[in-house]
């Protein structure tokens, strides 16, 4: 739009062809210059016409005074929002201070063919999902004390054998570890075998069976 301080046609007075439609809620501008002319430019400044019914906003790296270099270059964006609606564009007139050197303008154009209720922000899909974390959090909060209060009353279950899902989640660890060793129940008497000592002695011995796992003996 402007290049050596000098704005470019079309942008140096009001053009219906370069003007922004309603829809169009913000422009980004990119400010640069050589190296020993970075510190000179000073913060934008806006001037809308007509005053009322255009509600604009400059935000950026280019508001806080930071040196646009070529390197680097700084961000002024424009927010605007139609508050009123008219058959004219509001022209907005966008200026840039240089020290020593006459300040840098240009002109954009913005249709408000209708109001625009509620301004656009990235907000509120945050606020969206921060309800919708604090219900399922409360949620589940709810489940996991009404599960410990039937298990620990109606099921005497206590300790950690109480909490909702806990016997599921120690039979999921013992499926992916593999680890199936341990003590046999004590009603598991498929595989013992009683045998009695043929010296006449009253001591019984118990054994396993010759198949599975072998186990200690108590």
């Amino acid at each position: 739009m402007v290049e050596n301080g000098i704005p470019q046609w079309g942008y140096d007075k009001f053009r219906n062809d370069y003007s922004f439609v309603t829809q169009q809620s913000r422009v980004l501008l990119y400010l640069s210059a050589q190296s020993i002319l970075a510190r000179n430019l000073g913060k934008p400044t806006i001037e809308v016409n007509p005053a009322k019914g255009l509600n604009v906003q400059l935000s950026g790296t280019a508001t806080n005074g930071l040196t646009a270099t070529v390197e680097s270059p700084t961000i002024l964006e424009i927010v605007w929002r139609c508050e009123k609606q008219s058959p004219t564009p509001y022209v907005v007139n966008v200026t840039v201070p240089v020290q020593s050197y006459d300040p840098v303008s240009f002109i954009l154009a913005k249709h408000c063919d209708y109001k625009e209720n509620v301004q656009r922000t990235g907000s509120n899909g945050w606020a969206t999902f921060g309800i919708l974390s604090f219900v399922l959090t409360v949620g589940l909060t709810m489940f996991c004390c009404a599960g410990f209060l039937y298990k620990s009353r109606i099921e005497d279950k206590h300790g950690l054998d109480a909490l909702p899902g806990f016997s599921a989640f120690t039979s999921c660890i013992e499926s992916v570890s593999g680890d199936h060793s341990g003590y046999a129940p004590a009603n598991d008497v498929t595989n013992l075998s009683v045998s009695h000592n043929g010296s006449g002695g009253s001591g019984r011995g118990l054994t396993r069976a010759s198949d599975g796992t072998s186990y200690g003996a108590v």
